[in-house]
Parts: structure tokens; C-alpha cells; sequence
């Protein structure tokens, strides 16, 4: 042997090279999007991935979510029945969320329109033993499949792949955590109609309580609804999801501890909020030149975007009429909307100071020092974006964790939180977007938050690829599993003990009054007695 070579195995460790199966559905381009990263990823540190991505949404089918052509990539598309459902709803398939509702009878039926859109594929993802075989003879070492969508982890779950990894695009899901021993630290993380810090009151926390177990129930519900229809396909090999998830030797996150609320993690969560972002401006691409002319119209830019699931187009029209009324009180400023559609009937009542465009370079235009306010529903993907970008945003929250990312970005002084209900006053927009635009605090808090996220002492990229990687090693990991999963509410908050305390102690203080009574009553009577 080459002494050259020798002296490399004794100095070198040999590269591991994982086979590693990754399920990305199209129904949301952010979370394609962070599934598109993990196998760009992986696959520049000498691993083999293969993209399985089930046509949820065929309009997402077209969308670049990896960088590296030696990705395989498996396109899944709907069988007739789902063609069928497609077709009726159009793209329109989380159109109803934009009628947010509080009442209980209709936050009860949000699982509905989860089950209702997921559930052709997943119910064809079950019975395709074609796929399944297919995907068997690649022999993966991991797989990694996100808890928005519970079908792909109950897919490689059913295919006994060694190591099977579940994630998240989001900060934080109740459920999941919830199923891992996890306390969702309802005292410290606002729900979706309460504030956050020292203006929450006992009512706050007590909406809080409320409102992250209903977000429990929404999600629950619709994986437990998964879970029937993967025994219908597996009959006793389905497994349900909550062991899926404790049997994960790790749960991704898209959390960032420098953006997120403190709060205490388990070892087995682990945020790795960042991975989406770059420091590298080379990396961005230039804008086209007719975003330049754009910006350079007018002194200010606000951007306007509602993300790829609430889509502009389906914004209910009393909305969209406030907000051209917003565009006409503003005349100084420019404003780049993003609207999904040709519509001609709106273009024609917007005034000149007004752009929409079908798609908008997101990234590009954010870093561009001449966009001064970014207007976002508070999706995970548009928070860290504009967070990173170190501008001002205005975010209104229409559903999910939305409500929860704008507090979160809120409460560094970069960002103001605005309710979707008052998208119809249009004064009242007009104040909070010149509040962003003309109060030099926004900006500044914003670049300072920038900068903390562009410079965290370890790159999330790294903590991303390290724990994967630890994960397809060595699988599960059953001693880190907390056993406060197995705790009910009353054990896991020490309830049970609280009631014999106090049961005790009312014991003890009965007990003790009867004493003296009796003793009191009796020396009453000695007393009466000698008197006589």
C-alpha cells in the first residue's frame, strides 16, 4: 500500500456516506423550500439523496427547491379521483383560511380542510405497493419527512427504514413536541390572542392555554386521521404517530434561538432556524432591471406579500379595496405587491405608485436598502427573511403559527403586529405602516437583529448536517426519550401531589379547629362551673 495513502487512513477518519430518503409534498413553497435545503445540503457533504415529492398542489411542480441536478428527484402524481379534486378547487386550497373565525364550532372545523385537501394523495401514497416496493430496493439509511403533512412519516415508518427523522419548517408544533415530553410552555409562549411579556395579564395566559391546545387538536386530529387511513393500508404495521416521533433520534426544527422566545428544549428537539438563509450576497441573485426602475421611482418602498398559501388573489374583495385605499393615502410611496393573477378589474382602480407582480424575487428585494417596510402575513419563511434582511415589517397573521411569529419578531422593536380583521381600516393601516417607515427605532432594531442572526457562534447549517448525520448513524436512541411522555397532565404538573398536600393539610387544619373548639368549650364549661 501507498504510504501516502496509509498515512491518509490513520490521520483521516473515513467520510460515512448516507443513502438518505427525504418526502417533500408540494402544498407550501416554504416548506419545499427547507426540505429543498436539507438535500442541498446533504448532498454537498458526500451523501446520496433522493427528493420524493408528492403533487399535492401540481402548480408547485415547476417551483426550484434544489440547487444540485444530482439530486434524484421523484415526482408522485395524483391518481383520477385526486386529478378530479384538484381541478374543482383550482389553486384555492387554503382559499377559506382567509376568513379567520374565533368562534369555537369553526376553529373545531379547521382539521377539515386539512383532511379534506391532503387526503387523496396521502390515501394513494398507502396503497401504491408499486412505490413502495420501488423505494425498498434503494435500501435508504434515513429518512427524513416533515409533521405538517404526517404521510410521508408513516410512509418510511411502514418501510422500516433504520432511521427515520422527523422535521419541522416551522418554530414549533404542540403535538409532536407535546409527544416527545415536551411542555409547550403555554405560561411563556403567546397563543394566537394574547400578548406577549409584561403587558400579558392572567387572561393573556389563560388564552394562551386555550388557544396551543387547540392548535394541538387542529394537527392532532389530522394525523390521527392519517393514522386510520394507513392501517387501512398497513393494517397492524401502521404505527401511530406519536411513537413515530419519540422513536426519532432527533426532531428538527426551524426554530432560531436568537429570533424564538426562551424557552427550555429537550435534547432531542433541535432548532436549526437559519438554514434557509445565506451571508453570501453573491449568492443572491441581482434584481431584474425592472425592479430597479421600480425602486428608484420614489423615496420609500413597501413590499407587500401574503406568502404562497394565503395567497393575495384569494384575499376577500373588502380587503383588497381597503388596501387600494391605503395605496391612494400613501402617493410618496411605491408599492410592489404580489398577486398571483393577471386581474385587470383590480389594475384598473390602483393608482400609478402601485406594482403587481405574478412572482417577486423575495430574497433580492428585501436586501435592497431602498425597500423600507415589508408588509407579511408572518409565515415562518417570510418572518426569517425579512428578519435576516434587517428591515421594518408590518405583520398581520391570519393563521397557524402566524400569530406567534409576529410576537416573536414583534417583541424585538423590528416589526408591529397588526390584526387581519382591521386590513378594512384603512387610516389605521396608513398610521402603523408610517410608524415603520418614519420612526428611525424600527430600522435600527431591525439591523441590529440582522446582524445577531448573520453571526450566531455556530452556523445552523453545520448543527443541521451534524445531527442528521449522527441520526442516520446511529438510528434510535431510545435512553434519550424523556419519560415525561408518559405522564399525564395532572402527573407531569405534579397535580396528583398538589391535591394530597392540600388534602392533608385540610385534614390537618380540620382537625386542629375541632381540637380547639373542643378544648375551647371545655374550658368554657370549667370556667362556669367555678363561677358558680
Amino acid at each position: 500500500m501507498n504510504f501516502h495513502v496509509l498515512l491518509g487512513f490513520l490521520l483521516f477518519e473515513p467520510l460515512l456516506a448516507y443513502n438518505v430518503l427525504i418526502i417533500s409534498p408540494h402544498f407550501g413553497y416554504s416548506h419545499m423550500k427547507f426540505m429543498g435545503l436539507l438535500a442541498d445540503l446533504l448532498l454537498d457533504a458526500g451523501h446520496s439523496v433522493t427528493l420524493f415529492e408528492p403533487l399535492v398542489l401540481d402548480s408547485y411542480k415547476s417551483k426550484k427547491v434544489v440547487s444540485s441536478p444530482n439530486v434524484t428527484r421523484i415526482f408522485y402524481e395524483h391518481d383520477a379521483e385526486g386529478i378530479a379534486y384538484v381541478k374543482k378547487k383550482g389553486d384555492k386550497f387554503f382559499s377559506e383560511l382567509w376568513e379567520p373565525t374565533e368562534s369555537l364550532t369553526g376553529i373545531l372545523d379547521l382539521p377539515n380542510v386539512f383532511i379534506a385537501d391532503f387526503q387523496h394523495m396521502s390515501k394513494k401514497i398507502f396503497r401504491d405497493k408499486e412505490m413502495h416496493e420501488m423505494l425498498r430496493s434503494k435500501k435508504f439509511d434515513l429518512a427524513i419527512s416533515e409533521t405538517f403533512d404526517f404521510t410521508g412519516l408513516y410512509l418510511a415508518d411502514f418501510l422500516e427504514i433504520p432511521s427515520v427523522l422527523p422535521v419541522f419548517s416551522a418554530v414549533r408544533l404542540p403535538g409532536p413536541m407535546n409527544a416527545l415530553g415536551q411542555d409547550f410552555s403555554s405560561n411563556i409562549i403567546p397563543g394566537a390572542f394574547s400578548k406577549y411579556g409584561d403587558e400579558s395579564t392572567i387572561g393573556d395566559r389563560a388564552k394562551n392555554l386555550m388557544s396551543h391546545k387547540l392548535f394541538a387538536y387542529i394537527f392532532n386530529t389530522v394525523f390521527d386521521k392519517q393514522y386510520e387511513w394507513a392501517k387501512e393500508a398497513f393494517g397492524d404495521k401502521a404505527r401511530h404517530w406519536e411513537d413515530i416521533v419519540a422513536d426519532g433520534t432527533f426532531f428538527l426544527t426551524n426554530g432560531n434561538n436568537y429570533l424564538d422566545f426562551p424557552m427550555m428544549l429537550l435534547p432531542k428537539i433541535v432548532p436549526i432556524g437559519g438554514i434557509t438563509m445565506t451571508n453570501d450576497k453573491s449568492i443572491l441573485k441581482p434584481l431584474p432591471e425592472e425592479y430597479n426602475k421600480m425602486l428608484s421611482e420614489r423615496s420609500s418602498t413597501v413590499f407587500v406579500s401574503f406568502g404562497s398559501v394565503l395567497r393575495s388573489v384569494d384575499m376577500p374583495w373588502r380587503y383588497k379595496e381597503s388596501l387600494i385605499k391605503v395605496f391612494e393615502l400613501m402617493p410618496d410611496t411605491t408599492f410592489i405587491w404580489k398577486y398571483e393573477e393577471d386581474d385587470k378589474d383590480l389594475s384598473a382602480k390602483l393608482p400609478s405608485n402601485v406594482h403587481l407582480r405574478k412572482w417577486v424575487p423575495q430574497p433580492a428585494l428585501l436586501a435592497d436598502k431602498r425597500v423600507k417596510a415589508f408588509v407579511t402575513h408572518g409565515g415562518l419563511g417570510s418572518t426569517m427573511e425579512v428578519a435576516y434582511s434587517g428591515k421594518a415589517a408590518l405583520m398581520i397573521p391570519v393563521f397557524g403559527d402566524q400569530p406567534i411569529n409576529a410576537e416573536m419578531l414583534a417583541r424585538h422593536g423590528s416589526a408591529l403586529r397588526y390584526n387581519v380583521k382591521d386590513l378594512t381600516d384603512a387610516p389605521k393601516f396608513v398610521s402603523h405602516l408610517k410608524r415603520l417607515t418614519q420612526i428611525p427605532s424600527f430600522a435600527e432594531n431591525a439591523q441590529k437583529l440582522s446582524e445577531v442572526l448573520k453571526n450566531p457562534p455556530i452556523d445552523p447549517r453545520q448543527i443541521a448536517l451534524k445531527h442528521i448525520e449522527f441520526a442516520a448513524r446511529f438510528g434510535k436512541l431510545p435512553n434519550m426519550n424523556s419519560h415525561a411522555r408518559k405522564l399525564n397532565f395532572v402527573q407531569y404538573y405534579f397535580l396528583d401531589i398538589a391535591a394530597i398536600i392540600f388534602s392533608c393539610l385540610f385534614v390537618i387544619v380540620y382537625v386542629t379547629s375541632k381540637v380547639v373548639c373542643g378544648v375551647a368549650k371545655f374550658l368554657k364549661g370549667n370556667v362556669k362551673e367555678k363561677s358558680q
